[in-house]
């Protein structure tokens, strides 16, 4: 079974996601980032495919997205450490821009990501109706769960085709904004509930600015977990990679049960 499905049969405990930028701080340092992720509890993480033009990424993931290129990342690179990693319990999302993997060729991509049992993947700017047609089928057969993003902008429209076609989750952007965008949850509190009640029994994850224990026990009053990213690649970029420093890291967001 998909090993992100798996986890999320479990529905009474809320879930922790970490987003990474692959190849960076050094090219190397993807399957460590796993190593270490896993070795912290994390459920499952997101690795970053970089791109010359992150439009939806603040200046953190953009930095790192250009360092990760400056690096000798490509996807091919990727994909190969990655087949490295295939003995790691933790289920991987592969999150990235359309562009890269039209160069690559959609069926390439999928097989790539079958080969290296990806569990799920999220392409941001990736058309609805493109998806119908190159990728839903395709996935579907690699058993490649399928992410879609919502915004306080959705129209009830386009959450009724996302909450149709959804196999792994609904990604909750906290605002319209770009990453690692602080959350204001009073603000976004009818947004977050608006969701909660729109998608039953689909798995929901908060992205977008979660930087402390605390906005990550708050995303979990209306999700079943969250996503950090910035905050994450902040503290490697000064910590570096090594288990001990992802786990310092990891330790601040350990959720309260009392926020189920």
């Amino acid at each position: 079974m998909n090993k992100l499905k798996a986890l999320f049969k479990d529905k009474t405990k809320k879930r922790l996601s970490v987003y990474f930028t692959a190849g960076y701080p050094s090219l190397s340092d993807t399957v460590r980032i796993l190593e270490g992720l896993q070795e912290s509890g994390v459920d499952f993480a997101e690795i970053g495919f970089p791109y010359s033009d992150p439009l939806a990424d603040g200046p953190v993931i953009q930095e790192c997205h250009k360092a990760s290129l400056r690096n000798g990342m490509t996807l091919e690179l990727l994909f190969s450490q990655l087949r490295d990693a295939r003995h790691l319990a933790i289920p991987k999302v592969l999150m990235g821009y359309l562009n890269p993997v039209l160069q690559m060729g959609i069926e390439k991509f999928i097989d790539r990501c079958r080969e290296c049992e990806i569990d799920a993947l999220i392409i941001p700017d990736l058309p609805f109706d493109f998806y119908e047609r190159y990728f839903s089928a395709p996935m579907n057969e690699a058993g490649l769960l399928s992410v879609f993003l919502t915004s306080p902008s959705t129209k009830p429209e386009r959450m009724e085709i996302i909450r149709q076609h959804t196999t792994g989750f609904v990604y909750i952007t906290s605002d319209h904004g770009i990453t690692g965008s602080s959350v204001n949850f009073e603000k976004q509190k009818k947004y977050f509930q608006k969701v909660r009640e729109f998608f039953p029994g689909i798995p929901k994850f908060v992205g977008f600015g979660i930087q402390t224990g605390e906005q990550y026990n708050l995303a979990c009053r209306y999700a079943e977990g969250a996503i950090v990213g910035s905050a994450f690649l902040k503290h490697i970029m000064e910590f570096g990679t090594h288990s001990t420093s992802i786990k310092k890291f990891i330790n601040q967001f350990r959720y309260d049960p009392g926020s189920n």
